[in-house]
This record gives structure tokens, C-alpha cells and sequence, in this order.
């Protein structure tokens, strides 16, 4: 659902801006994995952001070994949390709190060059990559309530800060068609969350859903021809697609239980959800059309926050399986046979899972 920079992993119903506050806690920074490596295409890194230290920062972990070693790429005395990687995978937008407000900020994949972009008294947050690199949108409450603001990024820094909505109500983070050229978001400027769309501009802003309650979390298809999103006007989450232009809307999943958060398969040939269909929040797989609707991670925890690595062989995610929030990750090949790899293994939360590119 509509995410924040401090809050559950999927926060269901509730706005961007408002978070919860997490309790700190202490850890160190070695996380020792299960007697096994991840199965799939060598060394792959995962970001992520954890409380252990006492203040969020934003980690690094390889997933290429038996003994899964963290490593922090902040070290400030301010928050950072919620880290998103170029499309290149040289660098990392993240939120961080500076002089009491969230700001969005940039840095290399190393930790160094750590810069801010926004440099505003209002809360900015929710970066996300054009897919050719060269820009990052993200909502701002600058101008009284959240809006969508886009940036084009240079080698240092940003220039050409544009706001690309303007009503009274408010706009969740975009997420990028795959030409680039292209953004979709949920809007209640109606009175309602709906899902919409506009050239990467701002200019010709469509409204694709009408049913007068609330639909969220659009996703692209890899091809840039369809849109995932949820919806509740059935009168409970489910999972739908779309044409881009809003045509052919289709419930994917139709259950009685709520299905949440679809990300599509790098391939686009499968979704991933959330559904407590089982009574709690798990992890499920379907085609791209609906059918062969699987759950992969069958745990009495709740999970959330899913990533679906490049290659499509496995999906991070957050569980607090064992006690508090951690990183897992699953090999699809071997739901039926393996467990979840826990990738970190402290005391302290662990959350916004993201593998480079």
C-alpha cells in the first residue's frame, strides 16, 4: 500500500505522511545466514535500512554466502531509511531526516557522496528513478499538502525541480512507466483514491478508475502495457489489472480475504502479493492473469515489504517471523522444499528490503 518513511512495512489505509515511531534498539552488524547460500546468479547486494545502531541508517549485505555480513552506508545521527537504487545500480536515493524534516537524498553505492536534493522545510520523501536514471520524482508537502515534484539529476546534485500536480488534495508516490516516459499514482482529489496517470511533465493527467472508494499501489507491467493496482470497492482488497489507458479492468484474485501490494515479475509472466487469506499476512505468486495463485512462505508472522530480484528467481522480504522485523529472502524454485534465508540476524528491525540492479 501507499508506504511512508518510518512505518509498517505495508501500511493498509492509512496516508503517506503519517508514520509510527519505532522503538531503537542495539545490535551489531554481523548477520549470520542459514547453513546454505542463496540459490541463483552469483553475488547479488541487498540495501536495506535497520534501527540496530540506535538510529535508522541505510545497510549493504552481499547474499552470496554462507555468513550474510552487513555493512552501514550511513552513520548519522539522523534517521535515513527506505533506500532505492538507480537503475544502473551506482548509486542510492533514500530519505533522511536533516534539520528535523525528511529530505531526499543521494548517494553512491559505496556510502560516499551522500548529498541532498531537496533542501526544503517541508517533509520530502518517497524518491523513485526514472528508468533511464536521469530523473527522480518524489512527494513533497511544500506547498501545503502532497504533491508530486520531479528532479533531473546531473553527476553531482539536481537541477530543475518541477511540481507536476496541483490540487487540494492529496497525491501518493508516482512509479514510472518503463519508457520513462510516464507516471502513475493514486490521487483523492475526487474525494476518493483513485488511480491515475500523466505524461512525465505533469501534462495530460487521466483518471483510470471511477469507482468511488478506495484504489492504490499501481504497478507497471514490464512491457509498460498493463497496470496492476488494488482496490476495496468489492468490499474487500483485491488485487486488479488494467490496460494502460485504463481499459479492461479485471480482478486478478477474487477472495473473500484482502490481497494487497502486487508487484509484477521482472519477465512480467507473474504477480506477487499479500493476502491473509491463511489468517495472516503471507506472500503469494500468480500468473499474470490470475490463475495458479500459490503461497510461498506459509508462516505464522506477518510479511511484507517484497522485492522481486532482476532475474526473477527469488523475492526479499520483511518478516517479524522471529520475534522482530527481519530481511528474508526466497528462492521460488525451492518454496516447496527450503525455508526463507534470513538475511539478518540482530535485535533490531530491519526493513525496505532492495536488491541492485
Amino acid at each position: 500500500m501507499i508506504s511512508d518513511p518510518r512505518g509498517n512495512p505495508d501500511p493498509v489505509r492509512r496516508p503517506a505522511w503519517l508514520w509510527v515511531a519505532l522503538a531503537a534498539a542495539l545490535a551489531g552488524c554481523l548477520a549470520v545466514g542459514a547453513a546454505r547460500a542463496l540459490a541463483g546468479s552469483g553475488a547479488r547486494r541487498l540495501a536495506f535500512d535497520s534501527i540496530r545502531q540506535g538510529e535508522q541508517d541505510i545497510y549493504l549485505v552481499n547474499t552470496d554466502g554462507l555468513a550474510y555480513v552487513s555493512r552501514p552506508l550511513t552513520n548519522n545521527l539522523e534517521d535515513e531509511c527506505c533506500p532505492v537504487w538507480s537503475p544502473d545500480g551506482t548509486r542510492i536515493a533514500y530519505n533522511s531526516i536533516n534539520n528535523g524534516n525528511w529530505e531526499v537524498f543521494v548517494m553512491n553505492a559505496d556510502g560516499s557522496g551522500q548529498t541532498n536534493l531537496t533542501n526544503s522545510p517541508a517533509i520530502d520523501w518517497a524518491p523513485t528513478w526514472s528508468p533511464d536514471g536521469k530523473r527522480l520524482t518524489f512527494v513533497s508537502e511544500r506547498d501545503g499538502n502532497p504533491e508530486i515534484y520531479i528532479l533531473t539529476l546531473g553527476q553531482v546534485g539536481a537541477s530543475g525541480l518541477t511540481r507536476l500536480t496541483h490540487n487540494v488534495n492529496d497525491d501518493s508516490p508516482p512509479v514510472w512507466s518503463p519508457d520513462s516516459q510516464q507516471l502513475a499514482f493514486a490521487s483523492r482529489r475526487t474525494g476518493a483514491w483513485e488511480i491515475y496517470t500523466m505524461n512525465a511533465d505533469g501534462s495530460g493527467q487521466t483518471q483510470l478508475t471511477h469507482f468511488q472508494v478506495w484504489a492504490s499501489d499501481p504497478a507497471w507491467s514490464p512491457d509498460g502495457q498493463q497496470i496492476a493496482f488494488g482496490s476495496r470497492h468489492t468490499g474487500n482488497w483485491e488485487v486488479f489489472v488494467m490496460n494502460a489507458d485504463g481499459s479492461g479492468q479485471t480482478n486478478l484474485t477474487n477472495d473473500p480475504a484482502n490481497d494487497i501490494s502486487a508487484i509484477w515479475s521482472p519477465d512480467g509472466s507473474r504477480i506477487a502479493f499479500l493476502s491473509n487469506r491463511d489468517g495472516n499476512k503471507e506472500i503469494y505468486v500468480m500468473n499474470a492473469d490470475g490463475s495458479g495463485q500459490i503461497n510461498v512462505t506459509h508462516n505464522a508472522g506477518y510479511d511484507g515489504s517484497l522485492a522481486w530480484l532482476d532475474d526473477g528467481s527469488r523475492i526479499a522480504f520483511v518478516s517479524d517471523r522471529d520475534g522482530h522485523w527481519s530481511i528474508y529472502a526466497i528462492a521460488l524454485d525451492e518454496v516447496e522444499t527450503s525455508e526463507p534465508i534470513r538475511l539478518t540476524a540482530n535485535i533490531a528491525d530491519n526493513k525496505h528490503p532492495a536488491w541492485q540492479p
